[in-house]
């Protein structure tokens, strides 16, 4: 099976991790603090503005 150019998940063991090619794909934040989230506010479900290009996620923010 050959694998996307550009995936938009992986596992790490029994997880699936979500890219940020995917939550870039659906377009908004769900709020479950997902490790490649690329919206700003961070894990504020609904969000839509996407933060700049190599700024990093907060992940100790609630």
């Amino acid at each position: 099976m050959k694998m996307p150019l550009e995936p938009d998940h992986y596992f790490e063991g029994p997880y699936m991790v979500f890219t940020e090619i995917h939550h870039l794909s659906r377009g908004y934040c769900c709020g479950s603090r997902c490790r490649h989230c690329p919206f700003e506010p961070c894990f504020k479900q609904g969000a839509t503005r996407v933060r700049e290009s190599g700024s990093a996620p907060l992940l100790d923010t609630p």
